[in-house]
This record gives C-alpha cells, sequence and structure tokens, in this order.
C-alpha cells in the first residue's frame, strides 16, 4: 500500500507544478543574464540538489553528456528526453532543446515561460483545494459513519448476547478503520514543507513536539496511578505539553511565513538598488526602508560583512539563520545571479514573482483548512457526545430492567467499565487521527499535530461529561415517570 501511494503522489508530482519548477525557470532566467556558458548553467543547476530534487539528477545528466562525453547540448537534451515520461520535467527539456536548435533569446524565453508556470500553478493550487476538500469530506463522512456502526454494535451485543467480547471486537474494528483511513488521506494529501532541513528552526519544529509527547506520555501514566484513570486532572496533564509544544511550534512556522512574505518584496527592492550600487551600500539603504520581521537579520548581515567575512559566506549564514525553504531557494539563486554579474534587477523580480505565487496558494490552503478545522471540531464533539449519550442509555437501560422481576427478552449485561475504558480509548484514537489529518491540510510539517490533538481530546473528553451528566438527568426522569409492568 505504502509503494502505490508513493507512486501515486510521485505521477501526480511529476504531472504538476510546484515551487521547484518555478525557481528551476527562475534560476535559468537568472543564470542565462549571465556570461555563463549554457552548458554550465545545467551544471551549475544540477548541483543543487537540496532545492531541486530529481530536477538537479535531470540537469546533472544533460551536463555530464555534454560535458564530459562531447556532446553538443541539443544531442545531450534528446539524449536524456528519450529516457524520460511525460510530465512537466520533460516539457521543459523540449522546450530548452528548441530553444537552442532555433537560437532563440534564453532569457526572454525562460521569462515568459516563467509567467505562464505560475499562472498553471495558481490553477493548479485552485484544482488541488477541490480536491483535498473531496478527499476530507469522505473522511468526516466515514468517521461518522464509523461511530454509528460502533453504537449500534453496543446495542446489538446487549439484545443478542454477545456481551463484552462483541463490545470489544467492534471498538477495535472502528479504531483500525479510522486509523488506516486517516493514515490513506496523510499520505495522500499535499505536502508543503516551510522550514528548511538542517536549520536551527527545522530542529525545534522536530524536537520541542516530539519532547512534549514524551512529557505529556509520562505525566499521564503519573496521574493515571495516583489520581485515577479519565479523571480531568490527568487529562489536563495529559493534553498540556501536548498543546503547549505544538502552540511554540506552529509559532515558529508562522514566523517562517511571515519571513517568506516579506522576502519577496525584499528582494525585489535590494535587486532595483544592486543595479546601480554596492551590495553594502544596498543593505544600508535598504534598512531606511520598513523591513519588518528582517531587520534584525539584514543588520546582522551587514556587520559580518563589514567584519570582512565575505559577501557570500555571509548571505549563507543568513539564510541559515532564516530557516525557510523557500527563502533559501529564492536566497541561492539570488546570490548565484549577483556573483555571476547577471540581470540582478530582473532576477530580483522574478524570484519576488515566485514568492507570491507560493504565498497564494499557502493562504488559499490556510483558509481552506482553517475551516475544515472547524468542523472537525464540531464532528469530534458530536461524536464524543453520542458516544457519552450510549452509555448512559445502556448502563441505566440494563438496570432498569434487571431490576425487574422479570425479563421481556435476554438482554446481556455489558460491564460499564469496559465501556468507559473503551469510549475513552476510542475518543483519545479518533482525536489523535483527527488532529493529524486537519493538520496535513495545513503548510508545514506534521510534529505541531500535537496542539491540534491535545484541542481535540480535550474538546472530546469535555463532551463525553457533558453527554453523560445531561443523559443520566433526562433517561432517568423519563424512566421514573414509566410505570411499573404488572406481573413483573
Amino acid at each position: 500500500m505504502s509503494r502505490l501511494l508513493q507512486r501515486f503522489r510521485d505521477r501526480v508530482a511529476a504531472d504538476s507544478i510546484g515551487p521547484e519548477e518555478l525557481f528551476v525557470l527562475g534560476h535559468i532566467y537568472s543564470l542565462s543574464t549571465t556570461w555563463f556558458d549554457r552548458r554550465d548553467i545545467f551544471g551549475m543547476i544540477g548541483a543543487r540538489r537540496e532545492i531541486y530534487g530529481r530536477y538537479s539528477e535531470i540537469f546533472r545528466r544533460v551536463y555530464n553528456l555534454s560535458k564530459g562525453w562531447g556532446y553538443d547540448l541539443y544531442t545531450a537534451l534528446q539524449q536524456v528526453l528519450a529516457t524520460m515520461r511525460r510530465g512537466y520535467a520533460k516539457r521543459l527539456l523540449t522546450l530548452l532543446s528548441q530553444i537552442i536548435v532555433s537560437g532563440a533569446d534564453l532569457a526572454y524565453s525562460m521569462l515568459s515561460e516563467l509567467r505562464a508556470a505560475i499562472n498553471s500553478y495558481d490553477a493548479m493550487i485552485n484544482r488541488r483545494i477541490d480536491a483535498t476538500r473531496i478527499l476530507f469530506s469522505l473522511y468526516s463522512t466515514f468517521m461518522s459513519v464509523s461511530v454509528f456502526v460502533l453504537v449500534n454494535v453496543i446495542m446489538l451485543a446487549m439484545l443478542v448476547g454477545g456481551g463484552d467480547e462483541m463490545v470489544v471486537l467492534g471498538a477495535i474494528a472502528l479504531n483500525i478503520s479510522v486509523a488506516a483511513l486517516g493514515a490513506v488521506v496523510i499520505a495522500m494529501a499535499p505536502k508543503d514543507a516551510i522550514a528548511l532541513k538542517g536549520t536551527l528552526q527545522y530542529r525545534r519544529i522536530v524536537v520541542i513536539p516530539m519532547t512534549g509527547v514524551i512529557v505529556s506520555s509520562i505525566s499521564f501514566m503519573l496521574s493515571s496511578m495516583l489520581i485515577g484513570f479519565g479523571t480531568p486532572v490527568s487529562v489536563a496533564l495529559f493534553t498540556a505539553p501536548l498543546i503547549v509544544s505544538g502552540w511554540i511550534a506552529l509559532r515558529i512556522e508562522n514566523r517562517l511565513l511571515q519571513i517568506d512574505e516579506i522576502f519577496a518584496s525584499f528582494l525585489r527592492s535590494l535587486g532595483a538598488i544592486l543595479s546601480s550600487t554596492t551590495f553594502l551600500e544596498a543593505l544600508r539603504d535598504m534598512t531606511t526602508s520598513v523591513l519588518g520581521i528582517l531587520t534584525p537579520y539584514v543588520v546582522r548581515l551587514i556587520r559580518m560583512i563589514r567584519m570582512e567575512v565575505g559577501v557570500e559566506n555571509a548571505w549563507r549564514e543568513m539564510l541559515s539563520e532564516l530557516g525557510s525553504r523557500i527563502t533559501s531557494f529564492a536566497g541561492t539563486v539570488f546570490l548565484e545571479a549577483y556573483r555571476s554579474q547577471g540581470d540582478i534587477k530582473g532576477s530580483g523580480n522574478a524570484l519576488g514573482d515566485i514568492i507570491d505565487a507560493v504565498m497564494r496558494g499557502r493562504k488559499r490552503e490556510i483558509q481552506m483548512a482553517r475551516s475544515y478545522e472547524a468542523t472537525v471540531i464540531m464532528l469530534t464533539a458530536l461524536v464524543s457526545a453520542i458516544m457519552g449519550f450510549v452509555i448512559s442509555l445502556v448502563g441505566i437501560l440494563t438496570y432498569y430492567i434487571s431490576s425487574l422481576g422479570g425479563t421481556i427478552f435476554s438482554i446481556a449485561a455489558v460491564s460499564p467499565y469496559l465501556m468507559d475504558l473503551l469510549s475513552y480509548i476510542t475518543i483519545a484514537i479518533i482525536s489523535i487521527v483527527n488532529g493529524l489529518v486537519v493538520r496535513s491540510t495545513y503548510p508545514g510539517s506534521l510534529y505541531s499535530a500535537t496542539y491540534h490533538i491535545g484541542i481535540f481530546i480535550v474538546v472530546g473528553y469535555i463532551s463525553y461529561q457533558a453527554s453523560i451528566v445531561a443523559s443520566d438527568m433526562i433517561i432517568k426522569n423519563f424512566l421514573t415517570e414509566l410505570p411499573k409492568i404488572p406481573g413483573f
């Protein structure tokens, strides 16, 4: 199953346009405005595996055939094209081969293709959001139906004499089915990493939630042994570390999103100023404008350049401190355009347009994810309330009918402690799966899903306890008004 999902995701990625494809076009455009030989452009992009992934392998193969084996660039492109399947990568190489054989202006052609690709990217984001809505609506429907199936299993276990074994099997089947469907949905959901791997921000996003999970597990076990399982104190001690650690991770990712948004205008302004002055003077002019969250990083960049660290080393250090994936990609391309003495103003504008396109897509995805999160919170509360009502109904009916002098039909007793335990476990598993599924709709990593998991568990627990209290009062008042059956 995992291999099939991975093949499906790879095939979808090959046919779609993402940030990597946009940055490939922007990188080619930036390098094509320099004095570099066209073969060297393929070599430089092929060396950036951390940015372009599979595209770097394709461009490196073209470069090796052209530079190492002596093929002309058009023949090398045709050799690589013969081994490729359909997808945007093949379309791009076909376009490059046509430009080379016709002698057209590479920079102008790449800029035109970049603008068309940005429009295609915007349309692809809209299609992806529509598909994601359908996918998660199916998941929500299945989860609701599964809980109602469990309720029917509990009632049948009483009526047909299934007892505790039937209830346990029904709960296990429900939890496994919901978890399996959630895993499929998470695997098929689009991934858009915000933090760059290896940076301090990425390590914090990973380590802080994992620490919260460990602390939450330890505090839950200790509180359950000392205070009792399922008490408000034990639930609070279990969910508090999850919520706090996840909230911190979300704050880090939100800060990176703010950096991405302002970095687009920063590159445009810096590129325009660099076309007429030095790097240090351009940065000094930039500090007089409103840089927002980038101000302390630019100030440190100026200090490092003054300390003769070197523009390239100082710039890379700033990108590492920022920790954003998109910012690192754009900053790396911008630096190579500056080093190569290309059209730095045009490169800044092109990279700014790419970042703006990525941020537009992220904002639409976040808007969709927030509406879905609100729906799942209400659904979790409703499911937990239904389970609480069923637990109260089964317990009271069992006690009421068994207290009569006779029986109308055979009823198998179900352990109230077992029912309560299975309810807590089911609510916890549903909350964990829902938290991971909801987080997969947002841009960023799944590590910060601990925040959503903690919120869902709290909402489910409160709804469950409130439903039990209300159901006990309503059902008991109703049963006390019923006349006792004559003869029993």
